[in-house]
């Protein structure tokens, strides 16, 4: 029962089928000192975890209110040029001295305030660095989850392996 409820849990926490068995054989050898490599395990279920997945696009939209608060922050030029030509007619040529217009715009955003700008900017970049917190929270707390389900079903393999071995040495007495 203690092997079956760890490997639901390790299943479940890489989104397997809760039952689905899995080879530890050459990890869980006499002497093995490490446990085997989890990466893809974890990358799967950092992928398949909604807290993660909500942090992940809190970050990117934390990232545009950033830029757009950046962006807020800056003027904006424009440099328009126009050229007019008037006709004065059939049979008459075109006007000698066409009109050349170039102009030069510069504007602030509505309310222009630096100070309010830059508070604006600092909140943005406030919550960019509480978002990539909470991200890292999360895939923290789903790394401890997967690393935990698999540490229990280690635990619950070796300890069958020597319910296994004592049940052998209690036949080999009788």
């Amino acid at each position: 029962a203690e092997t079956k409820t760890a490997l639901m849990r390790f299943n479940v926490l890489i989104d397997r089928s809760p039952l689905a068995s899995v080879s530890l054989t050459a990890a869980l050898a006499p002497g093995a000192t490490v446990l085997p490599e989890l990466s893809s395990d974890l990358a799967r279920a950092l992928a398949r975890n909604p807290d993660a997945a909500k942090a992940r696009l809190e970050l990117e939209s934390s990232s545009t209110s950033l830029d757009q608060a950046l962006q807020a922050m800056a003027p904006v030029f424009a440099v328009n040029a126009t050229l007019n030509r008037s006709d004065l007619g059939p049979g008459h040529t075109t006007n000698p001295n066409p009109y050349y217009q170039v102009g030069l715009s510069l504007s602030a955003p509505f309310n222009f305030n630096v100070a309010s700008q830059y508070f604006n900017y600092r909140a943005a970049a406030a919550e960019k660095k509480r978002s990539a917190a909470a991200l890292a929270a999360a895939e923290r707390a789903v790394a401890t989850d997967l690393n935990t389900a698999f540490i229990s079903l280690e635990r619950a393999y070796k300890t069958h392996r020597i319910s296994m071995q004592k049940e052998e040495i209690a036949s080999r007495n009788l």
